[in-house]
C-alpha cells in the first residue's frame, strides 16, 4: 500500500534551514517521499507528549516527525540535529 504524503505549511520552511542548496533540498525531500509513502511504520514511535507521533532519522543529522493516518502521513517538521538541540521544543512550531 502506497501512502499519500501531506506536508504541515510550517514544513516548507523547514526545508530551507536543512540546506540553501535547492538541489539538495530536493534530494532530501525524495528521500523522505521515497521511505515514508512504503513504510511509514518503519520509524520510531514518539513517547510521552509527543505520543501517536513517529520519528524517522535520515542520514545522522536529519529527523521529520510525522503522524499516520489511514492511507496518509502527515509530516510535521523536518529538523536538523543541531537545530533541533538549540529549540526547546521540537514540535514548538506545530
Amino acid at each position: 500500500m502506497k501512502y499519500q504524503l501531506l506536508y504541515k505549511d510550517s514544513v516548507e520552511k523547514d526545508f530551507h534551514y536543512l540546506s540553501k542548496n535547492k538541489k539538495e533540498r530536493e534530494k532530501i525531500k525524495a528521500k523522505i517521499e521515497f521511505v515514508l509513502s512504503k513504510n511509514p511504520y518503519q520509524g520510531k514511535k514518539l513517547k510521552g507528549v509527543y505520543k501517536g507521533l513517529y520519528s524517522l532519522h535520515l542520514r545522522y543529522k536529519i529527523m521529520v516527525v510525522y503522524k499516520i493516518f489511514k492511507g496518509s502521513v502527515l509530516i510535521l517538521a523536518i529538523e536538523s540535529r543541531e537545530r533541533s538541540y538549540k529549540r526547546k521544543s521540537l514540535l514548538s512550531n506545530c
